[in-house]
């Protein structure tokens, strides 16, 4: 790994400046992640969801508290866990066309982490 990969991982181009640590009122701290950590497909065909076009499709890379909500069974399915990436309601994943759905259904698989991915 160069230098210009771990920068990008650590806070180099696209995330935001240090700043003070900010704190809510109950004392959790305020928690912001780098915007570049996901995936983008351009969908082969397009679906229209709620009378607009669904063009392009942004899988975000999980979080630790993905993995733990995958672990302890509030994320229920892989399916779950796919909408929970994407923000996509499960019957605009239902309605992708078949090549769509192959190639982010590859993406989500790729991002996981290794022990979550079925064999």
């Amino acid at each position: 790994m160069d230098d210009r990969e771990i920068d990008e991982l650590i806070g180099g181009p696209g995330m935001p400046a240090e700043e003070e640590p900010a704190v809510s009122d109950d004392g959790i701290p305020v928690i912001l992640a780098g915007q570049g950590a996901s995936l983008s497909y351009r969908l082969l065909v397009p679906l229209k969801v709620d009378g607009r076009w669904l063009r392009r499709v942004t899988m975000r890379l999980p979080t630790q508290g993905d993995i733990d909500d995958w672990g302890s069974g509030e994320i229920a399915s892989p399916r779950q866990l796919f909408c929970r990436l994407t923000d996509l309601h499960p019957a605009v994943v239902k309605a992708l066309h078949w090549p769509d759905s192959e190639r982010l259904h590859l993406m989500f698989s790729e991002m996981l982490p290794e022990f979550m991915r079925t064999p």
